[in-house]
C-alpha cells in the first residue's frame, strides 16, 4: 500500500488540478490489481470524472512507447484526456476516458523503475501465506 502518493504535478482540462489518493496493490494470476482511494480531487469535475466516492472498475493500465504520441492518438479518436500527472518521483501518467465498461485507461511509459514496482508487487504475492495483508510500500 502507498498512503498519500505524492505528485509534482497534475493538470485537468489544461489547468492545475489537485489530486490526494492512496492505492493498494495486488497480483491475481499475471495481472496486478489496484485499489485506489481518493482523499481529495479538486476541481469538481476532475472529482466526477475519477468517480471518486464510488465503486467499481476504474481503470486498466497500459504501458505505451511515447506517451505524449498515444494521448494524441486517443484524443484524435474522440476520447478525454481526464488527468495528466507525474509521481515526486518523476513517474508521468494519464488518465483518458473512453473503456467499454466506462473506467479509464491509464497509460504510462515503461521504465527499470515501474517495470521493478510491478515486480516488486508480484513476488511480495508469490507464497504469500495471508500474514500481513497490509503491507507499506518501500520508499526510497
Amino acid at each position: 500500500m502507498s498512503e498519500h502518493i505524492q505528485l509534482s504535478s497534475v493538470t485537468h482540462k489544461g489547468r492545475p488540478a489537485l489530486l490526494d489518493h492512496s492505492s493498494a496493490y495486488g497480483q491475481w494470476g499475471n495481472v496486478m490489481v489496484e485499489l485506489v482511494a481518493y482523499h481529495e480531487a479538486s476541481p469538481a469535475s476532475l472529482s466526477d470524472q475519477l468517480r471518486v466516492g464510488t465503486g467499481g472498475l476504474h481503470h486498466v493500465a497500459c504501458f505505451v512507447d511515447d506517451l505524449a504520441e498515444e494521448i494524441e492518438s486517443m484524443l484524435g479518436a474522440g476520447l478525454e484526456l481526464v488527468a495528466d500527472a507525474e509521481t515526486a518521483s518523476g513517474v508521468r501518467f494519464a488518465f483518458v476516458s473512453g473503456g467499454i465498461y466506462g473506467h479509464l485507461v491509464e497509460l504510462y511509459e515503461p521504465s527499470p523503475r515501474l517495470r521493478g514496482f510491478y515486480e516488486l508487487v508480484r513476488s511480495a504475492a508469490n507464497g504469500w501465506d495471508g500474514a500481513e495483508p497490509v503491507r507499506l510500500v518501500p520508499t526510497a
